[in-house]
């Protein structure tokens, strides 16, 4: 077990805030560190939407996530709900992290009235410097891993490129896949 590691009980983590915020990039953090797996709703969803197929999902709800992540619009509360069920034993056992989840007063309720929240992270940033966050993330095409491409330094904001180690943002050190070939 590696050092600083908190073992003693399951923790459960909740990360609020936008697209774009860091997120992400905080439950990797917070994996390492504590040594808790993370979740997000929005990962989960691109990944059953990837593989077109989920025991979670009928064939036609599938259809339905589809053209609703397609529009942008939030996936209603019953099919939120049942995706993080399984998580929620998950959590009782070892602690989670939750990306994405609750989004709705409704989900907070749920997620209330089922598991121990012990810590809450609401995240915040600037209006402006998060849409350029957001116009400068770039997703590997083959693993997805994301990165971004923008320098922000402004006062008490600075953020560094995240880059693949190489410094190439064509070409993704995860997987090698490179401009999308």
């Amino acid at each position: 077990m590696a050092s600083g590691r908190l073992k003693r009980f399951p923790l459960n983590l909740v990360l609020f805030g936008p697209p774009g915020v860091g997120k992400g990039v905080y439950c990797n953090l917070l994996e390492r560190d504590l040594g808790i797996k993370a979740f997000s709703t929005g990962e989960f969803t691109r990944q059953v939407l990837e593989r077109k197929e989920h025991p979670l999902f009928t064939k036609q709800e599938l259809e339905d996530i589809e053209k609703m992540v397609g529009r942008g619009e939030l996936l209603p509360d019953s099919l939120v709900n049942r995706m993080i069920e399984p998580k929620l034993i998950e959590a009782k056992k070892t602690g989670l992290i939750f990306d994405g989840f609750p989004r709705t007063v409704a989900q907070a309720k749920y997620l209330h009235e089922r598991l121990r929240i012990d810590i809450v992270f609401n995240l915040s940033l600037r209006k402006d410097i998060l849409v350029r966050k957001l116009l400068g993330r770039r997703v590997c095409p083959g693993c997805k891993r994301s990165f971004n491409v923008e320098n922000v330094d402004e006062g008490d904001y600075v953020m560094p490129p995240m880059l693949p180690k190489h410094g190439d943002p064509t070409c993704c050190d995860s997987c090698k896949t490179a401009d999308g070939k």
